[in-house]
């Protein structure tokens, strides 16, 4: 009796010692250095940054809470251990990733204990010719690779155009210096530093300039059930958004994409140009009722095409239209005097409710979407994958944040809170 007490004493000490030692790994390990961030180019703003140790904290309190889902994920991610099993990715450090507007060259930093230790011909990598013999080639994927074995980590540097490696070696590897603050962006140290979010970052490229946003800065939060985000920054005088009339949204549509343009700031947008020739105010509103050929969706390459593939609904705010109906080419518009603009009638009664006076908001309702009646065969394949994602909405919204800013705020939900939100494709 007395070794059996015994037993289960020593086994109790064995269980609590080593939990203490997974939870001071996961959660107390500080040794942080920080290289990856150092690696964002001094005049490069646009980046993002992975929180990878919190990231790991969340999912690991979520898999303490349900155990036996770690199985499942075990099972279904064979093939991604096979692929890079080898590679020991260090999680304590967070992950960087730029992109050089000028240059057109996207970055990926991230840690891994032993890079020297990496198989150049598992991944295809042929050495260049440099003083270096951690510079690498993939020529089918047009990207090369950096290993820092004395900082154990990777740097793996892409772009649609050709990627040569003299200015990748010149312009990145050689210019830029963990240990000189002067050669590296600052602002992506501190940024991190403040803010103790899942993901941060920053943008700025010329399309964003174009359409009136500057200095825009933000941040994703991970959850469980929910992913949150926003983005929030300044309004330039090309800002084409306005709130000075409320947005109207389709009542029984399971999408809806709703904006308040300002129709000063569009005449240098083509796709505008036919829009206003009329006395249109700059709000529209479309909802979303169904996919249709969902084949050919997947293989659009221009945006102008798109509304050949959903049966929608369209508004248009036009309170000053002196005629009972237009003519489009999505069908005819007709003007509807309850909220002062044109509608594209289908055969179905629609009816539309007022909004906020916002800049533009957008909303998905995954479970209706995937409820939606139709013929099509690929979208009976897709709909099983799309189940597997566990989503449940999707919302997001763009508002006035004191006089001279904006503000993005958005969501995303999973329907079952025992699946944690990343990983239910997986388990």
């Amino acid at each position: 009796m007395k070794k059996i007490k015994l037993k289960k004493v020593i086994l109790a000490i064995f269980t609590l010692t080593s939990i203490a030692v997974i939870v001071k790994f996961i959660f107390f390990s500080n040794n942080l250095t920080y290289n990856n961030l150092k690696l964002v180019p001094k005049e490069c703003n646009n980046y993002i940054v992975i929180n990878t140790k919190s990231i790991k904290k969340q999912i690991t309190s979520y898999f303490f809470k349900y155990p036996t889902t770690l199985l499942e994920l075990n099972k279904n991610t064979e093939n991604f251990k096979t692929e890079f099993g080898e590679i020991d990715f260090d999680l304590n450090e967070p992950i960087s990733l730029y992109w050089d507007k000028i240059t057109n060259i996207r970055v990926i930093n991230f840690s891994v204990n032993g890079s020297d230790k990496l198989d150049p011909v598992k991944f295809e990598l042929l050495e260049v010719d440099n003083k270096s013999d951690d510079v690498f080639i993939n020529q089918k994927r047009n990207t090369i690779y950096y290993r820092d074995p004395s900082n154990n980590r990777v740097s793996v540097f892409f772009s649609d155009n050709e990627i040569f490696p003299k200015e990748v070696i010149t312009k990145y590897i050689s210019k830029i210096i963990i240990s000189d603050s002067s050669s590296y962006n600052t602002n992506v140290l501190k940024h991190f530093q403040t803010n103790p979010n899942s993901v941060i970052f920053n943008l700025e490229n010329e399309f964003l300039e174009n359409i009136g946003f500057t200095k825009s800065s933000g941040e994703i939060k991970l959850e469980t059930e929910q992913i949150y985000f926003n983005l929030k920054g300044s309004k330039s005088d090309r800002f084409i958004f306005k709130n000075s009339d409320t947005l109207k949204i389709f009542d029984d549509y399971w999408g809806n994409i709703s904006g308040n343009l300002n129709t000063h700031k569009l005449m240098n947008f083509e796709i505008f140009n036919e829009l206003l020739d009329s006395s249109w105010n700059g709000v529209f509103s479309i909802g979303l009722k169904e996919i249709k050929n969902v084949g050919d969706l997947l293989k659009i390459n221009q945006i102008e095409k798109l509304s050949n593939f959903f049966n929608f609904n369209l508004f248009l705010g036009n309170p000053s239209y002196t005629k009972d109906s237009i003519a489009t080419e999505y069908g005819v518009l007709k003007y509807d005097s309850n909220f002062n603009g044109l509608i594209l009638k289908d055969e179905n009664s629609t009816s539309l409710k007022n909004s906020d006076k916002d800049f533009f908001n957008a909303s998905i309702d995954f479970e209706a979407m995937l409820e939606q009646k139709t013929n099509d065969f690929s979208w009976t394949s897709i709909r099983l994958i799309l189940k597997k994602f566990n989503l449940k909405n999707f919302n997001v919204k763009c508002f006035p944040f004191h006089e001279s800013e904006f503000k993005i705020e958005g969501e995303l939900k999973s329907i079952d809170s025992t699946k944690h939100i990343i990983l239910s494709p997986f388990i």
